[in-house]
């Protein structure tokens, strides 16, 4: 997709999304850790940003600044992942937003309360989880936890 030959502008955001110097040109620099993150993520290890390796930087850039927005917005205690038998402030407050969810949404179950994450909170996630397209499980992370926030 991109290489040496590209523009500047679509060199720059390849270099911010892995962290270098926004100089807007395809130095050995730019190549080696377009290899780096290819090698990394089991992609062919051309230094070439084809579409696959593209689609797969911005997919750890995004993941990575999804991270650091979710922790500045966590109104407690960064404890992720929380899961079944958690107790406190954290599962406290994820049990209320759990509530506020099932009734935003109006499912048809048992709303969770309490300081704990119980077999409730457990089943509520679940149903969430399938909901917000995210993979079968029980626990809350970082990107179910966003996803809470924006509904």
């Amino acid at each position: 997709m991109y290489d040496i030959n590209d523009k500047p502008a679509a060199i720059r955001r390849i270099q911010r999304m892995l962290s270098l110097n926004e100089s807007g040109i395809y130095d050995s620099r730019t190549r080696e850790e377009v290899k780096a993150h290819q090698k990394k993520n089991l992609l062919n290890e051309s230094g070439i940003v084809d579409y696959q390796t593209f689609m797969s930087i911005l997919e750890v850039y995004r993941l990575k600044h999804l991270k650091k927005d979710v922790e500045e917005k966590i109104p407690f205690e960064n404890n992720f992942p929380y899961s079944k038998g958690d107790i406190g402030d954290g599962p406290t407050i994820l049990n209320t937003m759990l509530r506020r969810a099932i009734d935003t949404l109006s499912l048809d179950l048992q709303k969770p309360r309490g300081p704990y994450f119980s077999d409730t909170s457990t089943v509520a996630v679940k149903a969430l989880r399938r909901i917000f397209l995210l993979k079968d499980a029980e626990y809350i992370d970082e990107i179910f936890y966003d996803r809470l926030l924006r509904l």
